[in-house]
């Protein structure tokens, strides 16, 4: 939790700057294929993360990767390095869309079903949750068998659980008197 109110302090103030010159979804762009790169096993990540590389060096392979890239990313990154904390390269894009989407006034919403549902039934429950919320939303859809089935959605803090396995860990409660 400490190292993602760090990353915070830095991705933050990127959002801003990014918005107010008109580049926001651009860098969130770039930090995306920055991150894929850095999470695919290739030896860029471990390269950034040694302490034995030079800062200078370090800051040279990233202009060269993002040479075509907005200069705000690469800035962005090269603090990143020169403050001595380059593993939050690794978590800036999620963290940079969440604070863009949030900004955007669009909230995220998990729906977990038993097996795999139809894309039209995606929409159908898509448009029914941003009607009942009041808010528009992007829709992440997981598989969860354990759930047995029904639905189980998350936005934000509030947990909506209309799945078989939850009605009867309710029943179970409710009977053991809890």
């Amino acid at each position: 939790m400490k190292g993602q109110l760090i990353a915070l302090r830095y991705v933050r103030p990127l959002l801003d700057i990014a918005s107010d010159h008109g580049v926001a979804d651009k860098v969130g762009e770039e930090l995306l294929a920055l991150h894929n790169s850095l999470t695919q096993g290739s030896q860029f990540s471990a390269f950034l993360l040694d302490p034995s590389v030079s800062h200078t060096e370090k800051k040279l392979l990233l202009d060269k990767a993002l040479q075509s890239g907005e200069a705000i990313t690469r800035d962005f990154l090269k603090v990143l390095i020169d403050k001595g904390r380059p593993e939050i390269i690794l978590s800036a894009y999620s963290l940079y869309s969440a604070l863009l989407r949030e900004k955007q006034g669009i909230f995220t919403a998990i729906v977990e079903t038993a097996m795999p549902i139809k894309a039209d039934t995606q929409l159908m429950i898509k448009t029914k949750l941003e009607k009942e919320f009041n808010k528009k939303l992007q829709v992440e859809y997981k598989v969860t068998p354990a759930i047995i089935g029904g639905l189980r959605i998350q936005i934000g803090n509030v947990l909506l659980d209309r799945s078989v396995s939850g009605s009867l860990s309710h029943l179970k409660k409710i009977i053991a008197g809890d």
